[in-house]
């Protein structure tokens, strides 16, 4: 399952599964330690499962026109349409159309935007 692609000009996302961040801890973590490596380890070690009661943290929320939306969840718009979003490096928020690629963003559809453009937005629970 491992995929990733690029997220800025600097910034490249890895998806792995478990097993495979298991596998790339003990091979980061057997290499000399460089400030990029030490980097790596530090964020893989810091990974961990989510639990099935957890709700959002305040990290995975964005509060918009006295709304808070879960950065975790799905949301449909008035045309049917269901979105999905995530924070920005810059803080902001981009989304991308469930039925497009899960890899394809679009700065240009922030949750704000969307809200604006398609609102009202419905929570969909999986």
């Amino acid at each position: 399952m491992a995929e990733a692609h690029v997220e800025t000009m600097n910034v490249v996302v890895l998806t792995l599964t478990e097993d495979e961040a298991g596998e790339l801890r003990a091979l980061v973590g057997a290499s000399d330690a460089t400030p990029a490596r030490v980097r790596i380890v530090t964020a893989l070690n810091g990974v961990r499962k989510p639990q099935a009661d957890e709700s959002a943290s305040p990290a995975d929320t964005v509060e918009y026109d006295g709304r808070t939306y879960d950065l975790t969840a799905r949301y449909k718009d008035s045309d049917g349409d269901v979105w999905r979003f995530r924070r920005r490096l810059g803080g902001g928020t981009e989304g991308h159309l469930a039925r497009w690629r899960a890899d394809t963003w679009d700065g240009a559809s922030s949750l704000e935007f969307v809200v604006q453009t398609f609102g009202p937005l419905t929570r969909v629970d999986e």
